[in-house]
């Protein structure tokens, strides 16, 4: 066994040396084949606090695709579950009967103040407004609800921590990091990408930075260095159905040990070996994080101050 993992290590993290190859060293224990225990994850501070209020939580998706959690108390009093942390929405929640629409309910539970804008509203579901935040900006509410507030929820615009804190959960920052935020992540995530992933603390840093992508899960900010053509922007293969490439390959090789990740294509959660020119599956030697990504290249980054 520890022969196939070396050499199906080998052929992932050949063609680049400086990448030092983040996934795990051969001599570590391979993880089991399912997902990581409970005890394992890192908690989510916001979700926690709901049910200490005394809240359930249910998630939800906003405007654009990005899920948040929802705290809802008795009466059907809600709270967006960061809003709760921070203060923002009162222990108890907010009353949410009378907002029409899920923007201007979206507005309230997060914090903010809704005002209808009537002389642009045609009807009670096409129904327009603003939402202003207690730090005195205003929003179009559905700009707000569509990711705009994902910013605006944050303490600090350019904090990759405070945006996350805010928004929850976003495979792809967005707002001021804008769209060329990645590959690429903040200065403020590298010296903790380094140090999380085992990276030399003196690897060029413009280099890392240039060669990343970061992302929020659970209020928490994640980021993976690409380094030797690791799968970062690609969800977790977990299909134990070989593709064409594969059986093409074992025609080739009957009964090769190891398919190679050139073939197997590096997001797969799997070994891959030919038995009498048929692909099979063997062992998972990857897990699989909440939002469907490879939790073995995506590592979990702390504020610049609690690395050091």
């Amino acid at each position: 066994m520890l022969q196939k993992m070396l050499r199906w290590i080998y052929f992932l993290c050949s063609g680049i040396l400086l990448a030092a190859c983040v996934t795990n060293i051969p001599g570590e224990t391979v993880p089991a084949p399912t997902t990581a225990p409970a005890n394992a994850q890192i908690a989510n501070p916001a979700s926690e606090n709901c049910v200490q209020q005394g809240g359930a939580l249910t998630l939800e998706t906003d405007g654009s695709g990005a899920q948040y959690g929802v705290c809802v108390f008795e009466d059907n009093r809600q709270c967006e579950e960061w809003a709760l942390l921070r203060g923002d929405c009162p222990v108890g929640g907010l009353r949410v009967t009378g907002y029409n629409t899920p923007a201007a309910r979206y507005c309230a539970i997060t914090g903010g103040a809704y005002a209808v804008d009537v002389n642009s509203t045609t009807s009670a579901d096409k129904e327009q407004g603003t939402c202003t935040l207690a730090d005195g900006q205003s929003y179009d509410v559905w700009a707000y609800y569509n990711g705009a507030g994902a910013q605006a929820s944050a303490n600090s615009p350019q904090d990759p921590f405070a945006y996350c804190a805010g928004v929850g959960t976003i495979d792809e920052p967005v707002g001021d990091f804008g769209a060329t935020s990645n590959p690429g992540v903040p200065e403020a995530l590298v010296a903790g990408l380094k140090k999380a992933s085992g990276i030399s603390a003196d690897a060029p840093s413009e280099m890392l930075a240039q060669n990343s992508y970061w992302r929020c899960m659970d209020g928490r900010v994640y980021a993976c260095f690409v380094g030797a053509n690791l799968p970062c922007t690609t969800k977790a293969d977990t299909s134990i159905t070989p593709t064409a490439a594969m059986n093409s390959f074992c025609t080739s090789q009957p009964n090769a040990d190891v398919i190679p990740a050139a073939v197997t294509g590096r997001a797969t959660v799997y070994t891959w070996s030919c038995a009498d020119g048929v692909a099979k599956a063997g062992e998972q030697v990857f897990d699989v994080d909440a939002q469907g990504y490879l939790a073995n290249i995506w590592y979990a980054i702390a504020p610049v101050a609690d690395n050091n």
